[in-house]
């Protein structure tokens, strides 16, 4: 069942993708300067992922 999104809906997803793009990035600086410290930023951006496609 899905809902119509509303303006509000719409800012909040804005926000949900620059926390995704932010944790993707500190993913991969993970990976590139400390490999064993990368999975910390997945919790992170997994779940703001699936918040901003609307899943969540």
């Amino acid at each position: 069942m899905e809902t119509e999104v509303t303006n509000e809906e719409q800012g909040s997803k804005a926000k949900y993708w620059l926390i995704t793009i932010v944790s993707a990035i500190a993913c991969v600086g993970f990976l590139l300067y400390s490999p064993e410290w990368f999975w910390l930023t997945l919790p992170f951006l997994f779940t703001y992922f699936v918040k901003a496609i609307g899943m969540m």
